[in-house]
């Protein structure tokens, strides 16, 4: 039981490092759409929306 407990602490952290590599490429297309002329502010609130999406992910994992 012991080596299956650690199997999904290790998966939960695994993803929750994934997630983060994902929020620091949103801050990289954030940094883009702060240049565009058109369709700005339609970018910046779906770029808000998925890291939103992020952070509760990770308080999902977080919480199992």
């Amino acid at each position: 039981m012991t080596g299956l407990l650690s199997e999904v602490l290790i998966d939960r952290y695994e993803m929750i490092v994934q997630v983060k590599q994902s929020q620091g490429q949103l801050l990289r297309m954030e940094e883009i759409i702060s240049q565009l002329k058109k369709e700005k502010e339609k970018a910046t609130k779906q770029a808000k929306e998925i890291e939103r999406a992020l952070q509760d992910f990770i308080h999902k994992i977080r919480v199992l």
